[in-house]
């Protein structure tokens, strides 16, 4: 079954196509945290508000898809997603 589920996400050149469908927002002791929903059932995009990193979580089911986007997106590429989602254009 996980198979069939993923045939739906991987591209061409073997990546997989990950996209934020929505994003809750919370205040923290120092900041502001998101969870971000993805068009992949129990993966997650989240940051926790405290000072850490943006990383990839997995609710539910143990995916081995996470390891392979694990090693596709790193924290700048999954707040680059998070970033077309909002509408968010930075230039650096």
């Amino acid at each position: 079954m996980l198979q069939k589920q993923l045939k739906n996400f991987i591209m061409k050149n073997n990546t997989i196509d990950l996209q934020v469908k929505g994003i809750t927002y919370f205040k923290t002791n120092r900041g502001v945290g998101y969870n971000c929903l993805t068009n992949i059932e129990h993966i997650h995009i989240l940051n926790d508000g405290v000072g850490g990193e943006t990383y990839l979580y997995n609710y539910g089911e143990k995916y081995k898809i996470l390891n392979k986007l694990e090693t596709q997106y790193d924290e700048f590429q999954l707040e680059s997603l998070i970033d077309k989602y909002e509408n968010v254009d930075r230039k650096f």
